[in-house]
């Protein structure tokens, strides 16, 4: 008996920050099929990203589905004095793809492909991703930027030539994964989600810290801070997606 053969659901993973975007003005322009486009808000996003993903639906008229836990990640950490893992991103797991494989269950009856804005310079990431795809499995993964040739350059002159504006960095305030240098220029250029942080460490029961080795409570107080030991994480969480943007 041959196996049944399913509709397919063309499902985009919007993140809001420059590869994501760059992905889906590329399937837009190339008329790749795209049945939904969806951003996941894990509950502690910077609101100038979620200000963007509403800039960008209203650009490219078509609709973003945003979708959430009920309790948002940061209300969950501030009631259980907690905060993210460097090491074991339980925040990903469930405040991302948990939150995604939920939505995912209404397309029960169709195969999905989704598609991830990995970039032409993140071979090593798509390599991976591939090797453990499964052919017959009813969850697929495609990487457009990548099999274009898109780098990240390219991403933000793809942007720009479309005449809108290139994001800024995407991604959740709170997250392990921040240099030190972006935790410094939060408390200026992003001071309400700075302070928001700043309340997780203070309530910590063992003051762990956001960034491992920087407590925030010095960025405020101007005390000297060491950049030159900053670091780029090399296998960073799921939100991530090319050079620290999504």
């Amino acid at each position: 008996m041959p196996p049944k053969i399913l509709p397919v659901r063309h499902i985009v993973s919007y993140g809001g920050g420059v590869n994501s975007t760059a992905m889906i003005l590329h399937m837009i322009q190339k008329e790749m099929p795209i049945d939904d486009i969806v951003f996941i808000d894990a509950g502690a996003e910077f609101q100038s990203t979620l200000n963007y993903v509403h800039y960008f639906e209203s650009q490219i008229d078509r609709p973003i589905s945003i979708i959430k836990r009920d309790e948002g990640l940061y209300d969950y950490c501030y009631k259980r004095r907690k905060i993210p893992s460097l090491r074991w991103r339980w925040c990903t797991t469930t405040f991302k793809r948990r939150v995604l494989a939920k939505w995912l269950k209404q397309f029960k009856g169709y195969r999905t492909i989704e598609y991830v804005g990995f970039d032409a310079g993140e071979d090593s990431r798509v390599s991976n991703a591939l090797s453990l795809c499964k052919p017959r499995s009813r969850r697929l993964y495609s990487y457009p930027l990548y099999f274009a040739g898109i780098d990240r350059d390219g991403c933000k002159a793809l942007i720009a030539a479309a005449g809108l504006d290139v994001p800024g960095k995407s991604g959740c305030f709170i997250c392990p994964f921040q240099t030190k240098s972006k935790l410094i220029e939060m408390a200026t250029t992003n001071p309400v989600e700075f302070q928001k942080a700043l309340q997780l460490e203070y309530r910590h029961p063992t003051k762990m810290t956001i960034r491992q080795g920087l407590r925030l409570e010095s960025v405020i107080h101007n005390d000297e801070i060491d950049l030159r030991h900053d670091y780029e994480p090399y296998i960073p969480c799921a939100c991530y997606e090319g050079q620290g943007d999504n």
